[in-house]
């Protein structure tokens, strides 16, 4: 099923070599080719270090809610002066801004292209596939053209059904 695993410092080379060129828009099988590796070992990799990454965030954000929560039971208890609580909190402020704990969430992510076959796709999957790169004015000019084509209008309504003659109406 797979290969030895390989240790972590290989590991990090790769992804540190794999995630600039993904970003880049180059192909995440191309990317794995020139590497020696599979594709699916590409995105385990960076899987790995993005959760990583997102729980580190979770665990110091955790620990600055702790501390705050102790402040407040200080508070509610008065076994601290307020002055000194409120001095307190303004210096574990100025640690989560210079630390980036008090970002709204960091997260890691990156961009991996897909080689899509336009023909098997649906019909408003391939319209959002064949228009992704077009500019607005582009996007302009094929709504003009998608109103100038001839329409053609498809009567939705059930058919009725017909009971045959020989049947007879159930009427209480």
């Amino acid at each position: 099923m797979g290969g030895k695993r390989k240790p972590d410092v290989v590991i990090a080379a790769r992804v540190a070599e794999a995630i600039p060129r993904l970003e880049a828009g180059e192909m995440r099988k191309d990317v794995a080719k020139d590497l020696g590796v599979d594709g699916s070992t590409i995105y385990r990799n960076v899987k790995k270090v993005t959760d990583q990454l997102n729980a580190g965030s979770l665990e110091e954000r955790l620990g600055q809610k702790a501390i705050f929560e102790f402040m407040e039971q200080c508070l509610i208890e008065r076994s601290v002066p307020v002055e000194i609580i409120r001095e307190w909190k303004n210096i574990r402020s100025e640690i989560s801004k210079l630390m980036g704990w008090d970002a709204p969430a960091r997260t890691f992510s990156t961009r991996v292209t897909v080689e899509a076959d336009p023909t098997t796709m649906g019909l408003y999957s391939r319209f959002l596939h064949e228009c992704r790169e077009l500019m607005p004015e582009q996007m302009e000019e094929i709504f003009t053209f998608m109103r100038s084509l001839p329409r053609h209008h498809v009567d939705m309504t059930p058919p009725r059904r017909v009971l045959p003659a020989d049947t007879e109406d159930f009427v209480e």
